[in-house]
């Protein structure tokens, strides 16, 4: 967040543009957004409404109009990749913009973008990396950020019956490890090292090296192969991870840019991948490369799903253009086929409540992309790196404010009202142990939910 108002023109009024277009209001800074269509601007918040500007944005006097020529900053993020390049690259060199930015949808026209110059996110590959890197790991534990480079992680696991009624402490042991998070039937509660575990909590934790020895000595058995892979990052050897893991059944629901692309990188690695959609002419999406199978139906239809291979399968992935479809999809892949891994995308934020409250894993490329189009426009305060406990919690990361120079981790946590996760002072990360001193020049991760990142970041800029 800068202390002066930046002037940002947002093209391309839809998921992700209006979001976008949010973010930057509540970064205190001012937002024109511009779409031919009129219902598409109904979506934005009021304050941004009364500015919104309704035309085709391919036009000089459209942009013109919106005030490209004083212009801080210029997103294109319409769904036509050639329109986003064009105006992207009009704004870039006709207009002299200072920042611009463009959303790719299909990952084959990439070059084109990177031949012009122009900074751009993949959001087809940024999703489909999201999806792949979560999907392999277990439900009971996930990698969710890897700094092996600074030497810690933060992981996300499930409470198995060896560490039933363990305490809390069990978990936590000097600099190694540090229990940060504790969630008991989809609700966070606050615990003290003689808090009893109970099987199917769930836990954040932030990890050293010798951490995972801490981990392994209270869950024992229960320390699955995902958590093992998180340890192997760290170079530890570990008897419970074959490092020939077999090719996986993984069935793809939704042949969509997203779905095209993830089943041609899963089948690449060696997966046994079918891809499922009701329109067979979608299918030439996938990589000529590809040597899976396709099978044609509602990707929530049991039949289908059955014809896909559902009962032989390890992993579900619904990804089609419709939230409803994604939701009854990975609903009958759990409950009624019993998958183990599965994993939804959802592209109204407004869903994800929905999710939370099933514990169904899921990716919301809206918000990811608005975030990540947000924070290389404006370079906010709080940058959001990663999520966990469902996308309840978002792991952020900000600089260590002037005035908290010299206070310990206790004062700045309960003063800013977040849990940190870790401090990397000098390409070192610390636990953030209560008696830790802060410097300038800190930077500190920590778990905040979505709603409270604003309220954080003002609570920095007083604390400059």
């Amino acid at each position: 967040m800068y202390n002066i108002r930046m002037n940002i023109i947002v093209a391309g009024c839809g998921g992700v543009g209006s979001r976008l277009a949010e973010y930057i209001v509540e970064e205190g800074h001012l937002v024109v957004v511009i779409d031919r269509d009129p219902a598409a601007l109904d979506h934005l918040p009021r304050s941004v409404k009364s500015s919104a500007i309704v035309g085709d944005v391919i036009q000089d006097a459209v942009l013109i109009k919106a005030g490209i020529k004083k212009a801080d900053g210029f997103a294109a993020v319409t769904q036509f990749d050639d329109t986003n390049l064009a105006i992207a690259e009009s704004a870039m060199i006709k207009y002299e913009v200072p920042r611009v930015v463009a959303r790719l949808v299909n990952p084959e026209k990439e070059r084109a973008f990177a031949r012009k110059g122009i900074d751009y996110f993949d959001s087809t590959v940024m999703i489909a990396n999201r999806v792949r890197s979560q999907l392999f790991q277990s439900p009971g534990s996930i990698v969710q950020q890897d700094r092996s480079e600074v030497g810690v992680q933060v992981i996300e696991f499930a409470i198995g019956s060896e560490a039933d009624g363990k305490p809390a402490g069990s978990l936590t042991y000097g600099i190694s490890s540090r229990l940060l998070m504790l969630m008991r039937d989809n609700k966070i509660i606050s615990f003290d090292e003689d808090t009893l575990l109970a099987r199917e909590d769930k836990v954040v934790m932030t990890l050293r090296k010798e951490g995972w020895h801490i981990v392994r000595k209270c869950m024992g058995s229960d320390l699955d192969e995902s958590a093992c892979r998180g340890a192997v990052a760290f170079g530890l050897a570990s008897d419970a991870l074959d490092e020939t893991t077999p090719g996986l059944r993984i069935i793809v629901g939704g042949c969509s840019q997203v779905g095209a692309y993830l089943a041609t990188i899963l089948d690449r690695e060696g997966h046994k991948v079918t891809v499922l959609d009701p329109d067979p002419s979608l299918f030439q999406r996938v990589s000529e490369e590809y040597d899976g199978g396709f099978v044609e139906g509602d990707i929530f239809s049991q039949e289908a799903l059955e014809k896909s291979g559902i009962k032989e399968a390890d992993a579900f992935v619904a990804v089609s253009k419709s939230d409803e479809a994604n939701r009854r999809a990975v609903e009958t892949a759990r409950n009624v086929f019993r998958v183990e891994h599965v994993m939804s995308r959802v592209f109204e934020p407004g869903e994800e409540p929905a999710y939370q409250a099933l514990g169904m894993p899921y990716v919301c490329g809206t918000r990811m992309l608005a975030q990540a189009l947000m924070e290389r426009l404006v370079n906010p305060v709080v940058r959001a790196k990663s999520s966990c406990m469902f996308n309840q919690y978002d792991l952020v990361e900000f600089e260590c404010p002037s005035r908290w120079e010299g206070k310990k981790v206790r004062a700045a946590s309960g003063a800013s009202k977040v849990t940190f996760a870790y401090i990397v002072r000098r390409s070192t990360g610390y636990m953030p142990e209560d008696n830790f001193v802060l410097r300038v020049g800190d930077t500190i991760t920590a778990l905040v939910t979505a709603k409270k990142i604003r309220k954080l970041e003002k609570t920095l800029l007083k604390l400059r």
